[in-house]
């Protein structure tokens, strides 16, 4: 009879190893008490009879099923190599067996090794999580509670985690992935504090935060190191605390290596003050939470030969893109000097006109005439209007007390 490869040692074999062919057992399993041969081709069992051919005697056996969650863990880590070499196309196979070639195993074993040595398990202790039949809080109910914030793993977790055997080291909370989803349209999902319902920012105050130090320069300006001039286009929004909130426009930024100097006005409202700058903060947004509606400014009034004095006055203004609206009231003025064709005020400082303008306004030349339509005129590269009186624009202004201007003023910069 053919010799056999019983547990190293030549001889017959039992009788049970010659039912192995009618009865099909898997290499491992359990069958009563038996045992179980394997038989193998390969030159890992030579006989003395037949070289490259052998079989050995082993009892039957199972594997312990803890499912523990380093178990559970690996399983998963596992799981997915099989899936991914099941996905690879002929040649990335091709490569791996080609690498194997001398290392007598499989492209796909040589793959799965170098994948679990690679990848290690998120392990998750179930036991920590236990619910009540009616707690109806999912898992990323958990995932965002206390249990990730604080170690409750066993030892064998902990050292897969290398967490340490104290496991003072907690789980990080915070997970980059691609898709966040809301369980409800009314629930919505927060993200850094930020709540986002149907795609859209349910409770943002509409800033931004600059993420960069602003430096003092001037009392209309402050640098910031780089080049950020597309960051803060002309009408950009910000705010600064200096003490407290200060809210500023954005007029025009320029840069030399290597800092950007950024030009603001807050009217008679804000000015920048020579002291160190916190929190800043910028919005392209027309309305963000805390910016004024309009700001207040002093505008100068006259051109050098005729003066004007207002009795009573409002001025407003605000800015949008690049666009200065500008709402005067001069009441019961006093007009000096020379008589000239217009009385004159400037727009806030250091804003310089862009464009050629003119538009319509209301007007009173004196006790006597009252009423009467005006026109202004707005040239670009200056920072002031004119006012004319009448619509011909070819008639002085009276000298003396009750002249008024009032009227909405629009000019590009």
């Amino acid at each position: 009879m053919t010799d056999w490869h019983i547990q190293g040692i030549y001889g017959e074999p039992p009788f049970y190893a010659q039912l192995y062919p009618c009865i099909s057992l898997v290499s491992r399993g359990k069958l009563l008490d038996w045992w179980i041969f394997k038989y193998y081709n390969g030159a890992h069992f030579n006989t003395a009879y037949s070289p490259g051919t052998g079989m050995i005697v082993t009892k039957v056996w199972y594997s312990e099923q803890p499912r523990t969650g380093e178990q559970q863990g690996w399983r998963s880590v596992f799981y997915d190599a099989v899936k991914n070499w099941q996905g690879f196309d002929v040649y990335t196979k091709r490569y791996y067996n080609a690498k194997s070639k001398y290392e007598n195993k499989s492209g796909y074993n040589r793959y799965l090794g170098l994948y679990l040595k690679a990848n290690f398990p998120m392990i998750i202790y179930w036991s920590t999580l236990e619910k009540d039949a009616g707690d109806v809080s999912t898992i990323p109910d958990y995932i965002s509670s206390d249990y990730f914030a604080v170690p409750l793993y066993p030892p064998a977790v902990k050292r897969l985690l290398a967490l340490g055997p104290s496991g003072d080291l907690p789980l990080p909370k915070k997970v980059g992935v691609d898709t966040i989803s809301e369980k409800t349209a009314d629930a919505g999902v927060t993200v850094d504090g930020l709540l986002i319902k149907d795609g859209t920012p349910a409770n943002w105050d509409g800033w931004i935060i600059a993420d960069e130090t602003w430096t003092y320069a001037s009392s209309t300006t402050f640098t910031v190191s780089g080049d950020v001039r597309s960051k803060y286009p002309k009408g950009t929004k910000i705010t600064l605390t200096q003490t407290t909130a200060k809210y500023f426009y954005v007029i025009k930024t320029s840069y030399s290596s290597p800092n950007t100097t950024v030009t603001i006005t807050g009217g008679s409202n804000y000015t920048l003050a020579d002291a160190a700058i916190t929190d800043p903060f910028y919005s392209y947004m027309e309305t963000p939470v805390g910016f004024p509606d309009s700001f207040t400014y002093t505008p100068t009034y006259g051109d050098g030969t005729m003066g004007y004095t207002p009795g009573g006055s409002s001025v407003r203004f605000r800015i949008n893109g690049t666009a200065l609206t500008i709402w005067l009231y001069a009441n019961n003025g006093t007009t000096s000097g020379t008589a000239t064709l217009t009385i004159r005020f400037t727009i806030p400082n250091p804003i310089t006109i862009a464009y050629n303008v003119k538009g319509a306004c209301h007007g009173r030349d004196g006790a006597t005439i009252r009423n009467i339509a005006c026109w202004w005129m707005a040239v670009a590269g200056n920072n002031y209007i004119d006012v004319y009186k009448g619509t011909t624009g070819d008639e002085n202004w009276g000298i003396g007390d009750g002249r008024h201007v009032s009227g909405v003023f629009i000019v590009q910069f």
